[in-house]
């Protein structure tokens, strides 16, 4: 019984210690994201899932993180207030300027309010005289425009605007967009998406075909892409022997550069901040975070610009999809190939859940799918690149990689159509990070006891 009773503690032991190593940061992650739904959509379900991370951090001893969360939630609250409009069903006129875009209209800001105005394309930058009336958005279809704009910062709409456009915006950023804006077919469907994170209504049909694929996430502009980058510039500049401290200021600087020319796509907003607290990490704290903590901290800086920026189906995913990989890097595996082949069962996994949650379905064909078009899409990416001064080229490759698209969708025969519930998903992540745990600490003692043995040999 004694002997059971210490392998108990040392298991226990074990288990606490790989839990704070890997969850007490996203604990308060996740805890503030869980405040703020309770504020703005009041469920039980909510409450009792916020408790329970604060009990979690309770039982971790710590402290330290529960009271970083109750400032944190403090802050965050206070944003929240901020962002609640003052004014409602007003008719006003005003001289605005762009500040944020969509496909399907712009976003302006009004006495620091963001407000919607549906079908406008301008510009980010361009001064604008506008009439009309604000009010609260409301569904009227299908599509949750509400929880939509929620996400993108914005609780006002302007109902029957008269736009006149004052001053067309001249910065750089919208030269290098206009640039990359063609006339062709094809093209106007494929550059905007991969060069600009633009969806344009071009688009719908193409993104259709994606999505079903299971592909889409390949090609909206994510922490894919910065590693693409990284490799690009760090492999160029150290077969030139070009020094770290040259070259990761340059990453750093075109990383911001592209930031402000995707507009700040969320995926793409994620993977820089990261990327920024990983050189930080290293330069002035000798690694003392681990990468799951850093990427819980950068979900708190980008929580912190917009406290419902959560509703944002791209930041969901991609933080959900980073933390499955850091996860599994974290653990041991005796070859690397063991790696890849559980990286990419579990990343098509949870890919599953939220496309089915997401989509009303799931393609059982789109594991296959994503390991046929990720190298692909690099020789695609680099071949418009070389090629982006030809229109006549740009247009064929577009056109022949659209059509190919196309003819490849309509062989997907393993689609099953079903939509779990949000409760549901949320308890599939749960359980997923308790298993992901429970394998830590499994590999954990696994190698303690190992390392055990080989002492014992030695001192025989």
């Amino acid at each position: 019984m004694k002997r059971i009773g210490v392998k108990i503690r040392s298991w226990f032991w074990n288990t606490k210690e790989a839990a704070r190593k890997f969850y007490s940061w996203l604990a308060v992650f996740l805890g503030l994201i869980f405040l703020i739904l309770t504020v703005d959509k009041f469920n039980f379900l909510w409450i009792i899932l916020l408790f329970f991370l604060i009990f979690f951090l309770i039982i971790l001893s710590e402290f330290k993180k529960i009271l970083i969360f109750m400032f944190l939630a403090g802050i965050f609250l206070i944003i929240y207030w901020l962002m609640i409009p003052k004014i409602d069903n007003q008719a006003l006129n005003f001289e605005a300027k762009v500040v944020d875009k969509v496909s399907f209209g712009n976003f302006v800001e009004y006495k620091s309010n963001k407000i919607f105005i549906r079908g406008q394309n301008q510009e980010i930058g361009t001064n604008l005289w506008i009439s009309g009336v604000l009010s609260r958005p409301r569904n009227q279809s299908d599509f949750d425009l509400v929880t939509y704009l929620k996400s993108k910062g914005s609780l006002l709409v302007l109902d029957n605007p008269k736009v006149t456009v004052l001053e067309t915006s001249k910065n750089i950023f919208t030269k290098i967009r206009n640039f990359f804006k063609t006339d062709g077919r094809y093209s106007k469907q494929l550059i905007p998406m991969i060069f600009l994170a633009e969806t344009p209504p071009e688009t719908n049909d193409f993104r259709k075909w994606l999505v079903n694929l299971g592909i889409y996430q390949i090609f909206v502009i994510s922490g894919f892409h910065i590693n693409l980058f990284k490799k690009a510039i760090f492999g160029v500049s150290k077969a030139f022997k070009i020094k770290p401290f040259i070259y990761k200021p340059i990453f750093f600087a075109f990383l911001l550069f592209q930031l402000f020319l995707f507009n700040f796509a969320v995926s793409f907003l994620r993977g820089f901040i990261f990327w920024s607290l990983i050189e930080i990490n290293k330069l002035f704290l000798n690694k003392k975070l681990n990468k799951i903590e850093l990427l819980s901290i950068s979900g708190i800086v980008i929580l912190s610009t917009n406290p419902l920026i959560f509703y944002s189906i791209g930041f969901v995913l991609t933080f959900t999809i980073s933390f499955v990989i850091l996860i599994i890097n974290q653990i041991s595996f005796s070859k690397k190939w063991h790696k890849f082949i559980v990286q990419f069962l579990f990343i098509n996994f949870f890919s599953a859940a939220f496309s089915a949650f997401l989509n009303s379905q799931y393609n059982f064909i789109a594991p296959l799918n994503v390991a046929l078009f990720t190298p692909f899409f690099t020789l695609l990416y680099t071949s418009l690149f070389i090629f982006i001064f030809n229109p006549i080229i740009i247009e064929w490759i577009c056109k022949s990689f659209i059509q190919t698209v196309e003819y490849i969708n309509d062989f997907q025969f393993l689609t099953w159509n079903i939509r779990p519930s949000l409760s549901f998903l949320l308890f599939f992540c749960i359980i997923s990070l308790i298993c992901f745990l429970s394998l830590e600490v499994t590999i954990t003692l696994s190698r303690k006891k190992f390392q055990q043995s080989q002492n014992l040999k030695i001192l025989k």
